[in-house]
């Protein structure tokens, strides 16, 4: 099997390298849909705000002119300068946010209204001039039937054309505010999805990387368990290259060892103590027990991990080594593995 002909460390590595990958790429994915985001609120920030706002006071400028041509009517003789003066200001107003205007647009729908507000005022402005140059005349009966016949009606249709507008941009930030909730549920969705995808992923690697250690470990126990009763009939197949698999070689040639003649006793005795320095070199405490619960064979991490000398530990019971409120519980787990 693959894992098995690699290191145990090199698997533990290898298992922290594909939970980080897959940690960096939900990240990834997360960063990707945030800037997805972001370009979405920036426009909606920078752009579509602020064309509302302008088209609202090109509207607020016009509502100003007719308040000055009124004023023209309703105040004294001697404001009507000022009067005519703000209608210059709005004028200038006016064109200034139109411009801005003209310059964000970005869609068809936008051009074609901006151009119908630009045609209607096209017809309102000269009415307007003139209004403007018969009050300067002091021809205010002929400037006021100017204003009631043409200018202030034409003033309402280029208003109308200028609310159709807002209705419009108003509509585009609607439609971008759906967008950007479908962005974002769609992104929540597709990060869930791959973080679940990936979860599993990670335990399904997890398991294999686990059993690929604990269960040569397992056969290595239940064959030295077998050894240490006398029954050299079991067959060890060693399948990997690894730290375990050198322990299952080692406990197959001490069984080959044991069942050889009285000749072969002395290299027996040389595959045992190879046995051995395999336990006392590996990095983990390894404790050896028989069916009963006693420890037949402990190695140094072990002494150093649990706090007690080698002679202290073997042939007493494993539930030495459990801490008190698992204790009791402990015998019956056991069983159940020896069992399995």
């Amino acid at each position: 099997m693959f894992l098995g002909n690699m290191k145990i460390g090199t698997r533990l590595a290898l298992a922290f390298a594909v939970v980080l990958i897959m940690v960096l790429g939900i990240i990834t994915l997360g960063v990707s849909r945030l800037d997805s985001q972001d370009s979405l609120l920036s426009r909606f920030a920078n752009e579509d705000v602020p064309q509302v706002v302008t088209s609202l006071k090109w509207a607020n400028s016009l509502l100003e002119s007719a308040r000055h041509t009124r004023n023209i009517f309703v105040l004294d003789h001697s404001n009507i300068p000022e009067e005519l003066r703000g209608l210059e200001d709005q004028r200038k107003l006016r064109v200034a946010e139109m411009n801005l205007i003209e310059m964000g647009l970005d869609t068809e729908r936008g051009r074609e209204l901006f151009k119908i507000v630009v045609d209607a005022r096209a017809i309102y402005l000269p009415d307007e001039n003139e209004f403007v140059r018969l009050v300067q005349a002091d021809r205010l009966e002929e400037a006021k039937r100017l204003l009631i016949d043409k200018v202030r009606p034409e003033q309402l249709t280029y208003l109308a054309q200028i609310y159709k507008l807002i209705d419009y941009q108003v509509s585009l930030i609607g439609k971008e505010r759906d967008e950007t909730k479908a962005g974002y549920n769609v992104g929540r969705t597709m990060i869930i999805s791959i973080g679940a995808l990936l979860t599993l992923l990670s335990a399904v690697f997890a398991i294999l990387i686990t059993r690929s250690i604990t269960l040569p470990l397992r056969r290595a126990v239940q064959t030295a368990q077998q050894v240490a009763g006398g029954d050299l009939s079991a067959h060890i197949e060693v399948r990997n290259r690894d730290e375990t698999g050198q322990l299952l070689a080692a406990l197959k040639e001490m069984m080959q060892s044991l069942a050889a003649n009285e000749e072969l006793r002395r290299r027996a005795s040389q595959v045992e103590a190879r046995f051995r320095d395999l336990l006392e070199a590996a990095p983990d405490a390894i404790v050896i027990v028989d069916r009963s619960g006693e420890m037949q064979i402990v190695n140094s991490q072990a002494e150093k991990l649990f706090g007690y000398s080698r002679a202290e530990m073997l042939g007493q019971n494993i539930e030495l080594l459990i801490p008190a409120r698992f204790r009791e519980q402990h015998p019956a787990h056991r069983n159940h593995f020896f069992s399995a």
